[in-house]
C-alpha cells in the first residue's frame, strides 16, 4: 500500500515547523500536496512545502470572483530554506488545460 504523503508531510510538520497548523489549514495542505509523489518528500522540505501551501492559501483569500492572481517569489536560503528558490503562485478559476497552457 502507497504511504500517504500528506499525512507524513502534517506529521512531519508537527516536528519541523515553528508555528501550529489549524484544522482548516491542515485541510487545505492535504488537498493541496494529494499528488505529491513520495519521491518529492522529504522531513528536510517540511517548512518549505508548508510555508508555501500556506502562502498560497492566503494569498488566494483576496482574489475576487472573476479575477486572476498571479505572485512570484523567493524562498531565501537566509530564512531557514534548504535552498532558495523562487515560486510562482496562481489562482484562478477553473480552467481547462490551464497546467498545460501554464507549461508551454
Amino acid at each position: 500500500m502507497k504511504p500517504n504523503i500528506t499525512e507524513t508531510l502534517l506529521a512531519s510538520a508537527e516536528a519541523h515547523y515553528p508555528k501550529k497548523i489549524g484544522t482548516t489549514q491542515r485541510a487545505f495542505i492535504r488537498d493541496y500536496y494529494h499528488r505529491l509523489p513520495g519521491d518529492d518528500f522529504s522531513p528536510q522540505a517540511t517548512k518549505e512545502l508548508i510555508t508555501a501551501a500556506l502562502r498560497h492559501q492566503h494569498f488566494g483569500a483576496t482574489r475576487k470572483l472573476g479575477q486572476t492572481l498571479v505572485e512570484v517569489y523567493n524562498l531565501d536560503a537566509s530564512e531557514h530554506f534548504a535552498e532558495p528558490r523562487t515560486v510562482i503562485t496562481i489562482v484562478t478559476e477553473d480552467r481547462p488545460f490551464l497546467v498545460d497552457t501554464l507549461t508551454i
